[in-house]
């Protein structure tokens, strides 16, 4: 069902009709076995349109090696396929020129169309296609949507158009979010109804999106969509961007690398001044090169912004990562880390494949430090251990706050004699480190440690680990503090 909008404008008595030669021709190129004496007859009533045809047939454009001073000529040297595409071409344009719509610049639009129409050509060339001819005329059609928009809406159209500066994509999204449809669609529709071949339907459709288009007519849309991106590279407001992405589709969908496709763009903007002349349309002055060199150079500064964004993202990933990952008063690995790790380490040792010992460590009396000293003495007693117990073990350990005044410490690849010797350490260091309180007095600090390692016929959850490493703390602290058990020795001990 079409949009009130679409069915308002295709009704609009403002939309120009089409001539009645350009009627026969779509006629005539619709039959594949259409005659060269048809084709001929049908230009020769029109004389403005058959001298545009052996203009273009004579011009530099066509390179021919004689002059061709008869319609029927041109047939037979350009062939029924170029001349086919001359001809709707022409007779399309010169009706379309006609309105003038509202405060509308018809200047630019024709010199836009006429830029994406040669590098459309240009492109399907280079690509090794045999119907560049219908990409021309696909790239020169392709923004029909827009006068057609322009013509039936008036100043409710222009305003939306103003505000796009001249950037296509902007555009699009302006005109959905104002009428609820596109220029595409709006080419699309107005292109089935005056029934124009299918190439060009679909290139004027799809061009926007030519993953959309069916599969058949894929490759001519996606030449008129790459056509298109050159001339937006040539007189485009954000010319950077569109090099960007026009380099991307060459490779992407032609195999033309980068510097190739910069270098079609003085083939297309010499070939665009040729066909203004024969089509009198409007040509931009521009300097090829210094728009490259331009547009290449804000590539650069663009791709230095995006690589300092992705830094400072990453950067910012990483510090949420870790502000995540971290117990916020201790400044060490949280509970949530140390759980992480520990199903890590678990997985990689099951089985008996890897060694890992966990050390539990409780700070004794530490209620006593809070009910005597305040809580803020009590917080620098949680800093000062957790500082000792994380600047004290390997790399490749992992030192938390489990919870309250007991802390972990994860120790991968080690048994019970090295994780023994690494829990008697630590206990030391920890007794050896003085707490400085407000009034300037040192406080001293012991804690009690309980040390479990990984039995895999014993432990097959990592819960079982921790309640093991858990009895051998309780051993530790019933067994006179500031001391070290292990689990599977507490008897001896």
């Amino acid at each position: 069902m079409e949009s009130p909008t679409l069915e308002r404008i295709l009704k609009s008595p403002r939309l120009p009709s089409l001539p009645a030669v350009a009627v026969q021709i779509i006629d005539l190129v619709q039959q594949p076995e259409v005659g060269l004496s048809e084709l001929a007859a049908a230009v020769g009533r029109d004389p403005a349109l058959a001298g545009k045809i052996l203009k273009t047939a004579n011009s530099s454009f066509y390179a021919q090696a004689r002059t061709i001073s008869r319609v029927s000529d041109a047939l037979m040297v350009l062939g029924l396929r170029k001349v086919k595409t001359l001809a709707l071409g022409f007779s399309l344009v010169d009706d379309l020129r006609k309105g003038k719509g509202t405060g509308f610049n018809q200047e630019a639009y024709w010199q836009r169309s006429l830029l994406a129409a040669t590098a459309a050509r240009a492109i399907a060339t280079e690509a090794g296609r045999a119907d560049a001819e219908e990409a021309f005329l696909g790239g020169l059609m392709h923004g029909l949507g827009v006068l057609a928009m322009n013509h039936a809406l008036g100043d409710e159209y222009q305003a939306v158009f103003d505000s796009a500066r001249g950037d296509f994509a902007r555009l699009r999204r302006a005109e959905s979010d104002r009428f609820g449809i596109d220029h595409a669609v709006v080419g699309g529709a107005l292109a089935e109804r005056w029934n124009l071949p299918a190439q060009l339907t679909a290139a004027l459709r799809y061009h926007p999106a030519p993953e959309q288009a069916p599969a058949n007519l894929a490759r001519i849309v996606r030449c008129v969509s790459a056509g298109a991106q050159a001339a937006d590279v040539l007189s485009g407001p954000e010319p950077a961007r569109a090099l960007a992405t026009y380099r991307d589709l060459c490779l992407t969908w032609f195999g033309i690398e980068a510097e190739e496709a910069e270098d079609l763009m003085e083939r297309i903007y010499a070939d665009s001044g040729v066909m203004s002349a024969l089509m009198d349309l409007p040509r931009p002055n521009l300097s090829v090169g210094e728009i490259l060199s331009l547009a290449n150079e804000a590539l650069e500064d663009i791709q230095m912004d995006t690589e300092a964004d992705f830094a400072r993202l990453e950067e910012e990933r990483r510090a949420l990562a870790a502000e995540v990952s971290t117990d916020p008063l201790t400044r060490i690995a949280n509970r949530r880390r140390l759980d992480a790790v520990l199903d890590e380490q678990f997985e990689r040792a099951a089985g008996g494949r890897a060694a890992l010992s966990v050390i539990m460590v409780d700070i004794d009396h530490f209620k006593k430090f809070n009910d005597t000293y305040g809580h803020q003495v009590g917080d620098e007693v949680l800093r000062a251990v957790a500082a000792a117990l994380n600047n004290n073990v390997r790399d490749r350990d992992l030192a938390a706050r489990y919870g309250g005044e007991e802390f972990s410490v994860v120790l991968p690849d080690t048994g019970l004699a090295g994780a023994l010797v690494q829990a008697r350490r630590l206990r030391a260091i920890i007794e050896a480190t003085p707490v400085r309180q407000p009034n300037g007095e040192d406080l001293h600090v012991t804690a009690s440690l309980g040390v479990a390692t990984l039995d895999p016929k014993a432990h097959t959850m990592v819960a079982q680990l921790l309640q093991d490493a858990d009895a051998a703390l309780y051993a530790a602290k019933h067994g006179g503090r500031n001391t070290v058990r292990a689990f599977g020795l507490l008897k001896a001990a």
